[in-house]
């Protein structure tokens, strides 16, 4: 059988009867249920609003197959070693688990402490193996380092979905609980890992045993999509054909069937299924906001955004996820195109919050139909601060692609425009050669290197507003700030851990003030190959706030989210007088190092912080502008809004670390 980058693998478990007994784990109804509904779901065609997939494909493990060592070779066999799935392609990796969950103690190294994690349970977890040899779970921190090796390797278009919980100690829950379903959870704590049972996954000090969180919210190599929050509780359901299922899964295949999801995120998915008491389904993962299965959105330049319609007779409106800290203001206008990128009409700014704005027809344009599915882009800001001005001298040989005199509509929503003079300018351009010299004046990139050099190849000549559009890009989200209601309080810090296993990874107070490397919002680091790195996010005000962490690297004007909140649903993460930790624990830890040619680096760390969740994808720049493949920042697509948001008071704030390397010399 010939292979196909754009193909379906998945591995398929369920597990209602464990071999521990009652006494561990209850005996679950559904599950086995729910690997059979989701494999049929796999399988049954297109136009039975299924995905199509060849049985082939499928790997499915139920009740006594599912024990560990089965669990991770198969693993191991279907994906990792699949030589039908593509290296470094896009296929669709999907791993369905229902069966019961549990919590594992482990121990920290320095204080003794014990903290818990979450692991999922195989069939004969608690039970000894032929050499008398305990069977563990499997943590999170495992499956998650199987994950990551599986990104790696063969791409990251990973779903994980799973219809269990972490709970424990369920024995102890009232009868009122007890009769609104069967919880898939452990009555008690699973036994610990021992650090040495899955030593082979990683092979170097850094991708050390607890170095992974599936449940990460900044998880690179997965989407997440979960029957419950880590403290909430996975329940059965009996349907009226008396047969018993997930609650979470029988929804989500009836939203997967009905859903059109060539439109469709993880996230908008996930905000089209119900929440029941101590039941919220959770999505996480840095993906969440790509296209269900499909993990592939074409790249075109355009940052688009998805409508939700809030009107549709008198005064139609729509509301977008994208507002004022993006540069939206009020009159900003909008292009809206057909799923099939055609152009429909224009729409306009009318309110605008931190993340949200309320868009009308312009006023030249009558109501007219967008059909669903539809996505707008900006076509102009509208807005002085977010657009640059460019200064280029009387004789440049590139004048007509920067400043084409019949700029279409579709194109006007360029981040820059040509200066009336040296004195107005925010960008210099001049050439040397075939080299683009890219001087900035008054901003913060001039910090850390005072001009940019650009060889100019064919293609990049014809993309150059491409390039300067990111280029602009980069320098005003570094730059932005909120001068209208600003946030007091919240501060950003920086540690070199130490610990060898990731949950004993705690700030070392020998480096730093205590721990803590930041000084005056400055951090001076010495090269060393060895360090790990993570950050403490504390918030001294009296409400919570929701965080942001952005890596701005101005030798390569990238852009990368290093952590943001769980999913809307999710409880705030950083509550008032609280403090938050990003790459401690069991988190992956940060890592910094210079090229070898190079002696000197320095990186802008960039904190954003809000009083309501934010939609910040599209201020990622994961491809460098300076690339010769830059084909702009990379479509994107984003979720529907709450009605009552537009009601409340949003209010953010930001802050930048300056981050510089040095090596010693030799």
């Amino acid at each position: 059988m010939s292979s196909s980058s754009n193909a379906v693998f998945a591995l398929v478990i369920g597990i209602n009867n464990y071999l521990a007994g009652p006494e561990a784990f209850a005996p679950l109804r559904g599950a086995v249920n729910d690997s059979h509904d989701f494999v049929r779901y796999l399988t049954d065609s297109r136009t039975k609003h299924g995905l199509g997939v060849p049985p082939e494909n499928i790997i499915h493990l139920e009740n006594a197959q599912a024990t560990r060592s089965k669990i991770m070779s198969v693993f191991h066999a279907h994906f990792l070693e699949n030589e039908k799935i593509p290296d470094g392609g896009d296929a669709t990796m999907i791993l369905f688990f229902a069966g019961h969950g549990a919590r594992m103690k482990v121990q920290a190294e320095h204080d003794g402490e014990n903290s818990e994690i979450e692991v999922i349970c195989p069939v004969d977890e608690r039970t000894l193996e032929e050499d008398g040899s305990p069977v563990y779970a499997i943590p999170d921190y495992i499956l998650g380092c199987l994950l990551a090796k599986l990104a790696k390797k063969k791409g990251p278009n990973i779903t994980v979905i799973l219809d269990s919980c972490h709970s424990g100690g369920m024995n102890r829950l009232p009868d009122a609980d007890m009769e609104a379903g069967l919880p898939r959870a452990a009555w008690t704590a699973s036994d610990e890992v021992p650090e040495s049972l899955d030593s082979h996954l990683w092979s170097n000090g850094h991708a050390t045993a607890k170095s992974y969180r599936l449940w990460s919210p900044s998880s690179t190599s997965h989407v997440l999509l979960a029957a419950c929050r880590q403290d909430e509780i996975a329940r059965e359901e009996t349907h009226t054909d008396l047969s018993v299922h997930g609650r979470f899964t029988s929804k989500l295949l009836v939203r997967l069937r009905s859903l059109q999801l060539q439109n469709t995120t993880y996230e908008e998915l996930i905000d089209f299924m119900p929440r029941w008491y101590k039941q919220t389904p959770h999505c996480g993962g840095i993906r969440r906001n790509r296209l269900v299965f499909e993990g592939n959105c074409a790249a075109n330049g355009e940052y688009r955004v998805k409508l939700n319609k809030l009107s549709a007779e008198g005064n139609p409106s729509w509301r977008v996820k994208i507002g004022s800290v993006e540069g939206v203001v009020r009159g900003t206008e909008f292009t809206v195109r057909s799923p099939q990128d055609e152009f429909i009409c224009v729409l306009v700014a009318q309110t605008v919050q931190a993340s949200t704005s309320i868009l009308v027809p312009a006023d030249d344009q009558k109501p007219t139909f967008i059909p669903d599915g539809s996505r707008v882009v900006v076509s102009d800001w509208k807005s002085t601060p977010r657009v640059a001005h460019v200064y280029i001298p009387d004789v440049f040989p590139y004048a007509d692609e920067l400043f084409p005199s019949d700029l279409k509509h579709y194109q006007a929503g360029r981040l820059f425009r040509q200066a009336a003079s040296e004195e107005v300018a925010d960008l210099f351009l001049s050439l040397e050669a075939d080299e683009l010299i890219i001087e900035w004046r008054g901003n913060m990139v001039r910090q850390v290197q005072r001009q940019t050099r650009l060889k100019l190849g064919p293609q990049q000549v014809v993309h150059l507003p491409l390039i300067i559009d990111g280029l602009v890009h980069f320098v005003y989200f570094l730059q932005r700030h909120n001068s209208y209601d600003s946030m007091p309080g919240v501060s950003l810090e920086m540690h070199r851990l130490r610990g060898t296993r990731g949950v004993t990874r705690t700030p070392d107070p020998n480096f730093g003030n205590n721990g803590n490397l930041v000084t005056d919002g400055v951090v001076k680091l010495i090269s060393d190959e060895a360090a790990v790195y993570g950050f403490t996010v504390r918030n001294e005000s009296a409400r919570d706030v929701y965080p942001y962490l952005f890596y701005f690297d101005p030798l390569q004007y990238t852009i990368q989210l290093w952590y943001e909140p769980p999913d809307s649903r999710a409880a705030c993460p950083l509550s008032a007088h609280g403090s938050l930790t990003i790459g401690l624990g069991t988190e992956n830890a940060f890592e910094f190092s210079l090229e070898p040619n190079e002696s000197k680096s320095s990186g802008f760390l960039k904190l954003f912080v809000a009083s309501r969740p934010l939609e910040l994808k599209g201020v990622q720049q994961r491809e460098s502008p300076l690339n010769a493949s830059f084909r702009g920042r990379q479509r994107g697509v984003e979720e529907s809004v709450q009605l009552d948001l537009v009601k409340d008071v949003e209010a953010w704030d930001a802050l930048e670390v300056l981050l510089t390397m040095t090596r010693l010399p030799s």
